[in-house]
């Protein structure tokens, strides 16, 4: 038996949310972190890797991820590099602008050198995001997670991404987060980063070996790709929502989370079997746009 439901790998950062008087509001985040505290909240054994500063934003964050019992006993804190922030601005077609400060940012300099290989042994799923791909240092760690964690048996989730203002030019960022899809079972990516990849999903889906790709598109939906062929789930349409950027990595926390409920291997899940997941995908998300920040007490999902 294994000893975690889901790790997920990378950032542990501080989201700083402009409001509209101007004024920002601070919530732990990440995409990683917020994915990870979706099944921790609902009771599944859950752990954490990545690096922080040892500073009072790293260790908020890291108190934060603590209080939902995820394990933290491999989260790095390092005294020589600063806790990564992000300011957010949602604009007003609800898109998530990003400002980062990360020179070089905690996450980038996690070490394959200090992976946790008996954790990575003993997972069910592995989740990383293409965050932790715009550095060497830390894309070798992931990758290198990546490896062990499938050799033991581990299904492999991806969030796919492309963040402006982090990468060294947009042919790396395509070249890593296509590396990233190739690696991965489940991905999940949105329709803007599709269109900045350049490629459809049913191209993607035969060209870089996963088993399914999930589209998400926010309260218009799911469309989903897989080897027998693709879907669509309708989403909900959430009238008084407060905080939609982290709604993609809720998304995935909750399907992720559905799926080992349903307990059926990755390869036999069946049209009806992911429109189930994903409905209960769409209803968590929608669910915490209406409170700041799903690493909060506010969002509770029991």
């Amino acid at each position: 038996m294994k000893t975690y439901d889901i790790i997920a790998f990378g950032e542990l950062l501080i989201d700083f949310i402009l409001q509209e008087d101007g004024s920002y509001v601070p919530n732990p985040g990440g995409s990683p972190a917020n994915l990870i505290s979706v099944p921790a909240k609902c009771g599944l054994r859950t752990a954490f890797i990545g690096k922080i500063g040892s500073d009072s934003f790293g260790k908020t964050a890291l108190n934060t991820l603590q209080k939902f019992q995820v394990d933290t006993s491999a989260v790095v804190l390092d005294p020589n590099v600063f806790t990564t922030l992000a300011f957010v601005n949602i604009n007003e077609s609800g898109q998530a602008i990003y400002e980062f400060v990360r020179k070089p940012g905690s996450e980038t300099q996690y070490t394959k050198e200090e992976l946790p290989i008996s954790m990575l042994k003993n997972t069910k799923i592995f989740h990383f995001s293409s965050l932790s791909l715009t550095h060497p240092l830390s894309r070798e760690a992931a990758f290198e997670a990546v490896r062990i964690a499938r050799k033991s048996g581990a299904i492999i989730s991806f969030e796919a991404s492309y963040l402006n203002g982090v990468w060294n030019s947009k042919e790396e960022a395509k070249k890593q987060i296509l590396q990233g899809i190739k690696d991965a079972d489940l991905v999940n990516i949105t329709q803007e980063d599709l269109h900045f990849l350049g490629i459809s999903p049913m191209d993607l889906l035969h060209q870089y070996s996963s088993h399914f790709i999930l589209i998400n598109m926010g309260e218009n939906g799911c469309r989903y790709v897989g080897r027998d062929g693709e879907g669509y789930v309708q989403g909900i349409k959430q009238v008084q929502a407060m905080d939609s950027h982290t709604t993609s990595d809720i998304f995935m926390g909750a399907a992720l989370l559905r799926f080992l409920e349903l307990g059926i291997p990755v390869k036999q899940l069946s049209a009806p079997n992911l429109e189930n997941i994903l409905h209960f995908a769409n209803e968590t998300a929608s669910l915490c746009t209406c409170k700041y920040g799903i690493l909060s007490d506010q969002c509770n999902l029991k």
